[in-house]
């Protein structure tokens, strides 16, 4: 993959890491914004998308500069157990295992760095979680950080 620019690169390695390590994931690509359609993404689920959302720079001299980068892994689950109180134990088993799943994607990735030590290692920084009603998904987003020197020319 040499010659390739830095996100292509993690994205590609990101996308082999979560295939090797998650293999409950059915979908794993880009994030493209799949989910912002009036329709329920076509995707198959559970899915991951990965996108970057944001790089700071610092200044190392001549063009050097050291960047800090962002990146968000969205987890789509459509989720149709229930978890109430009175709700079967199997229901309320597979109605959680969304968080057992985001488990998988963290021990995968937190403290992993890609082959041929382009980047620091990935920080998990935060995660959150959107109920997606309008199109029937639960998402979480675990956001990571790594870094890494980008020399001009």
């Amino acid at each position: 993959m040499e010659g390739m620019d830095f996100y292509s690169r993690l994205f590609l390695d990101l996308s082999d890491r979560l295939a090797a390590e998650v293999p409950d994931l059915a979908w794993i690509d880009h994030d493209w914004g799949q989910d912002q359609t009036e329709l329920r993404p076509a995707l198959a689920y559970p899915a991951a998308l990965i996108d970057f959302s944001g790089t700071a720079y610092e200044a190392m001299g001549g063009l050097s500069q050291w960047a800090t980068a962002t990146l968000t892994v969205r987890l789509f689950m459509d989720n149709y157990s229930q978890s109430h109180v009175e709700a079967p134990d199997e229901s309320r088993r597979q109605a959680l295992a969304c968080y057992a799943l985001e488990r998988q994607v963290v021990e995968a990735l937190h403290g992993w760095s890609p082959p041929g030590g382009y980047c620091q290692e990935l920080t998990r920084t935060a995660d959150g979680a959107e109920n997606r009603n309008d199109i029937g998904l639960r998402v979480r987003t675990l956001t990571f950080t790594t870094a890494f020197e980008d020399v001009a020319g």
